[in-house]
């Protein structure tokens, strides 16, 4: 059977959209519906079910889908390694996906690397996808894919911390619920719209109120920068770079601080390049000190 047609199964089987299906595989709908009447036709079985305008899959269609996933993902592996194996450094392209503000710090960090750099920003579940599915060939993530495929090489450790404008006139001792009493009359510069660790210092110190005042972005860079320039105050992971003359660090409870790991994760195939294992290596070597 023609590899494209198994995966253009896989591909709409993992997402039963074939709009989202068609443009994974960079195809019209019309070439993955045909596609996929191809591949049922090949088969001693019917693989889908017609729902109205929805096409899922039959109980053989699921068996089968399962059986094949965890193959074809070696598969796409090995192709992938072997094209990079024979591709010259200097023409290589190398895809990173992950959150903008790490990808931000290994943009401007200096490389050997003499082919093209590309940076995806990503985050969440959503950056594992991006390595299975070939979109990516280094993720930075906090939830590396299980399978034995693949390597992850812890990149960093952090927890939070509190950060106030030096301005302010708060010692870096001081922590209790008075001082969070203070600090929720000011203005908590938030990350996104959901922050657990914030919900969790409240708890701690039994405060039922929420900042009065809350501003929310979506890149921890710009919190920090904010802070340096007095506008509010802000939880951070620890590790990215602040200005201490302007910024004041206020550790959190012991039991607060839960350590998070960040990983740099790829196909360990890859890893056997030399160029690709250099790159790799300048990477860890960016955050060493976090």
């Amino acid at each position: 059977m023609d590899l494209k047609l198994i995966q253009s199964f896989l591909s709409f089987a993992g997402s039963s959209n074939i709009v989202e299906a068609s443009k994974k595989l960079g195809i019209s709908q019309p070439a993955l519906s045909d596609h996929l009447r191809r591949f049922e036709d090949a088969l001693p079985e019917k693989v889908f079910l017609q729902k109205g305008r929805r096409k899922t899959l039959t109980l053989y269609g699921s068996e089968l889908y399962k059986a094949l996933d965890a193959k074809f993902s070696g598969i796409e592996e090995i192709i992938s390694g072997a094209g990079k194996s024979h591709v010259s450094e200097s023409k290589a392209k190398l895809t990173i996906a992950g959150r903008k503000e790490i990808l931000k710090r290994l943009a401007v960090q200096p490389t050997k690397f003499k082919g093209h750099l590309i940076f995806i920003e990503s985050e969440g579940a959503k950056v594992t996808s991006q390595l299975t599915n070939g979109q990516a060939d280094i993720v930075l993530s906090a939830l590396p894919p299980d399978g034995t495929t693949f390597m992850a090489k812890p990149l960093f450790t952090y927890s939070f911390q509190i950060l106030t404008p030096k301005g302010w006139g708060y010692s870096s001792n001081f922590l209790n619920r008075t001082f969070l009493s203070e600090l929720i009359e000011r203005p908590f510069l938030s990350y996104q719209t959901s922050f657990s660790p914030l919900v969790n210092l409240l708890e701690k110190f039994a405060l039922t109120s929420e900042p009065r005042e809350v501003v929310r972005f979506d890149d921890w860079s710009v919190l920090i920068k904010l802070v340096e320039q007095g506008k509010g105050w802000t939880l951070v992971p620890t590790g990215f770079e602040i200005d201490e003359r302007k910024v004041q660090h206020h550790q959190l409870p012991k039991e607060l601080r839960q350590e998070n790991r960040f990983f740099l994760v790829f196909y360990k195939e890859q890893y056997q390049i030399p160029w690709f294992k250099e790159v790799v290596q300048d990477m860890l070597s960016t955050f060493k000190t976090v």
